[in-house]
């Protein structure tokens, strides 16, 4: 894999990796029914899945919510010219060959990791596996923490006697995990991903032929045509390498696997490969804004924060367009990611403006496409 050089700390590179985008395509199915302006592919396959393989994706991909580095050790511990990167069966082999306990193992010490992240102050000592009345404790304590965090989360948690059960016992985790990747492989994705796979290969090959200086920053929203979260710019102060991994039916989102100091961030291909070299990087810096304009509510929504005095909380948006909690959530949420509107929190509410700066920036560079500048 050819390395770009980043910020001081931070290299950065481009690659194909079916791993990483066989866990963020079944992350995006998990998600479907709670976020806005996903690919296409990704709402019809999560509609005609069977529903038993459906349930497991909520319970797994719910799952690894409460360990997410068990993902990354999932995507990323074999070396960079393994076969798993672009052929299934050899990547379901490699993971059969991990003993049950290294799931075991990678999935406590990714809860301990969120715990501390989250500030909780559980912790067991030794290397015993912790007591079920321990590890109940500390699923509980971790989701009440993600509900505060995320309003949305209490909508998609899986059974919490069902995370602490695969926490307790690694065997099933093991052959569940197998079970899901085999059957979601043969159900939905085998073929999607081999045609998606050119469009994956043409995008890696027009981002490494360009020059990407630092900061970090700029180089992320040059790369995926999105600001910089500052909940993923706090996790770089660990990270000294980020692996950019095309994805085809990811839409103006992103997603990312990190096992410090090594992190994978899943983006949108189709921004670059369906028009190669476009008004240098333009069309990558559009889809995601334009994606989210391409909603009736949205503009409405828009619309209604450009005749507010100020700012407007989601309640106000739900009583005005009579909307949702979730459905609300969902609108701003995706207009949020795409800097169009900003927001705040007052009194423990969130409160949302338009930010005019960026309107006039996709505004400028739709003029440009379009020749009409």
């Amino acid at each position: 894999m050819e390395l770009l050089t980043g910020p001081p700390a931070i290299q950065i590179g481009f690659r194909t990796s079916l791993p990483q985008d066989l866990f963020a395509n079944l992350l995006l199915l998990n998600a479907a029914p709670y976020i806005e302006g996903l690919d296409d592919w990704v709402t019809r396959t999560a509609a005609r899945l069977p529903s038993e393989l459906a349930q497991e994706i909520r319970t797994l991909m719910g799952f690894l919510r409460y360990c997410p580095s068990l993902w990354g050790h999932l995507v990323m511990d074999f070396s960079e010219d393994h076969p798993a990167h672009e052929s299934f069966p050899a990547y379901h082999a490699l993971l059969s060959r991990w003993p049950a306990e290294r799931y075991g193992w990678l999935a406590l010490e990714g809860l301990q990791r969120e715990l501390q992240r989250a500030g909780i102050p559980l912790s067991w000592p030794g290397d015993d596996p912790p007591a079920p009345d321990f590890l109940a404790a500390a699923v509980n304590e971790l989701t009440q923490f993600r509900r505060q965090e995320h309003p949305g989360w209490a909508e998609r948690a899986p059974d919490l006697e069902e995370v602490t059960a695969l926490f307790s016992d690694p065997a099933p985790l093991k052959r569940r995990l197998l079970k899901l990747l085999e059957g979601f492989w043969a159900e939905a994705y085998a073929e999607a991903y081999t045609d998606c796979l050119p469009t994956m290969h043409r995008c890696v090959a027009y981002h490494r032929a360009r020059r990407y200086p630092p900061p970090f920053a700029s180089q992320f929203t040059a790369i995926t045509g999105r600001t910089l979260p500052a909940g993923l710019q706090e996790r770089l102060v660990a990270i000294r390498r980020v692996t950019f991994v095309p994805s085809c039916h990811i839409g103006p989102y992103f997603i990312f696997a990190a096992v410090p100091p090594r992190m994978q961030i899943s983006f949108n291909a189709r921004t670059v490969a369906q028009v190669e070299a476009a008004l240098d990087g333009q069309v990558v810096t559009l889809f995601p804004p334009l994606r989210a304009l391409a909603d009736e509510t949205r503009l409405h929504i828009l619309a209604l924060l450009s005749g507010a005095d100020g700012e407007m909380t989601t309640a106000e948006v739900m009583r005005r367009l009579g909307l949702s909690q979730s459905a609300a959530s969902r609108h701003l949420g995706l207009l949020e990611k795409t800097g169009l509107i900003r927001s705040r929190k007052a009194n423990g509410v969130k409160c949302y403006r338009l930010d005019p700066t960026r309107g006039r920036e996709v505004l400028d560079a739709l003029a440009r496409l379009l020749n009409v500048a």
